[in-house]
C-alpha cells in the first residue's frame, strides 16, 4: 500500500474529491459478465458526484469493448492498458472500490492485491472470491445481479474506511503465514 494518498491522486490527475472505480479485465468480456459495471454506469454516474471508472484490461477483443463505451456516450471512463506493476499498484491505492462483477470464474489474485492495498472490492460469488473476501468491508454479493452491484456500490462508495483497520484485516487474514498455512478442512 502507498502512504500518500493525496499526491499519488494528483500525480494521476485526480481530485480528492473524485470517488474512484476500478476493474481489472482479462478475458473477453462477455464470458465473465464483467460488462455489468457498464450497464448501470449511467445510473452511477448521476447518483455519485465525480465518479471515475478505471479500466485496466489485456485482452484481444478490446474494439468491441472500444464500441460499447463509445455507443453509451459515457463519461470519465479511463482505459488504462500496457501499465507497469508499479502502475497498476499506483491504481489500485488511488481507488475508492475494487468492482470485480465476474459470474462464473474468479481470477482471485487481482482481488488479493486490490486488498493488500487497501481497497475495499466488490464481486460477485462465483469461484472463489467468497474465500477470498473475508470481512465486512469486501462485499461478495450472493446474487449475481446488476442491482445489487449498484446497491451496494452506492453503499459502500462514500465509506471513509480506517486504513490502519484494513492493514490488520489483512494482517489476519492474508499474511504469508496464513496462506503458508492454510485452515482448509478436507472432507471424503
Amino acid at each position: 500500500p502507498r502512504e500518500d494518498i493525496k499526491n499519488l491522486r494528483k500525480k494521476y490527475w485526480f481530485n480528492d474529491s473524485d470517488k474512484i472505480l476500478i476493474c481489472v479485465w482479462n478475458i473477453i468480456y462477455e464470458h465473465k459478465w464483467q460488462n455489468d459495471i457498464l450497464s448501470i454506469w449511467k445510473d452511477l454516474e448521476t447518483r455519485i458526484e465525480n465518479l471515475h471508472l478505471l479500466l485496466i484490461w489485456n485482452w484481444k477483443d478490446k474494439e468491441k469493448m472500444f464500441h460499447t463505451i463509445k455507443d453509451m456516450n459515457a463519461k470519465n471512463i479511463h482505459y488504462l492498458w500496457a501499465k507497469s506493476n508499479e502502475e497498476i499498484v499506483d491504481y489500485l491505492n488511488i481507488s475508492d472500490l475494487f468492482v470485480f462483477p465476474s459470474r462464473y470464474e474468479s481470477f482471485w489474485i487481482v482481488q488479493i492485491e486490490s486488498i493488500t492495498c487497501w481497497t475495499p472490492v466488490i464481486a460477485y460469488k462465483n469461484w472463489w472470491s467468497e474465500y477470498i473476501i473475508k470481512k465486512e468491508v469486501w462485499k461478495v454479493l450472493d446474487k449475481q445481479n446488476v442491482e445489487l452491484l449498484k446497491k451496494w456500490i452506492l453503499e459502500m462508495i462514500n465509506i471513509k474506511y480506517d486504513r490502519k483497520y484494513l492493514h490488520k484485516c489483512i494482517v489476519d487474514n492474508y499474511s504469508w503465514e496464513i496462506v503458508d498455512n492454510p485452515r482448509v478442512e478436507i472432507v471424503e
